[in-house]
């Protein structure tokens, strides 16, 4: 079933970003808040770059990540893209997608409006066991346009 974020391109901006990691296998939970841009390069290609802060046990530290959201010129399908170009999983908000690494399984969910989506992973293996869950809203509330009644005028002064 389509989802209003099937047009990643709806999303270009600036996001606040909120995580939370649940790690199952130290039982500790950390937060990652910061900003997500989206910036339409070309008319199939939108970069994705998260700068924000980890909050965790041991510390806080600044992280960033980039990726890619790119239309794929055969298809016309949107594929989420590592910065080195390696394919990720497909844009396909409101499905689950799957991606393998190594001997763990990401299994993911983007869910939401273009006003307010989340990111959903819950990662399982040998090597990682957590749930990750990000909300993203915007930065700033777009202004409203002023409506003025008819035949109104400014006045000077006011």
């Amino acid at each position: 079933m389509p989802s209003s974020l099937s047009d990643p391109v709806t999303l270009v901006g600036e996001w606040q970003l909120s995580r939370v990691i649940d790690d199952r296998m130290t039982g500790q939970q950390s937060k990652i808040d910061g900003l997500l841009f989206l910036e339409a390069v070309s008319p199939d290609r939108i970069r994705w770059e998260e700068q924000a802060r980890w909050h965790r046990l041991a510390g806080d530290v600044d992280v960033r990540r980039g990726l890619w959201v790119t239309r794929d010129e055969d298809t016309r399908a949107w594929w989420v893209r590592f910065e080195d170009e390696r394919e990720f999983h497909p844009w396909i908000p409101g499905e689950p997608v799957v991606h393998p690494c190594g001997a763990d399984t990401y299994r993911g969910l983007v869910q939401g409006t273009p006003d307010r989506w989340t990111v959903e992973w819950d990662v399982s293996g040998p090597v990682k066991d957590y749930r990750m869950t990000t909300e993203l809203s915007p930065c700033a509330v777009r202004p409203r346009r002023a409506r003025w009644p008819e035949g109104s005028r400014l006045r000077e002064g006011s």
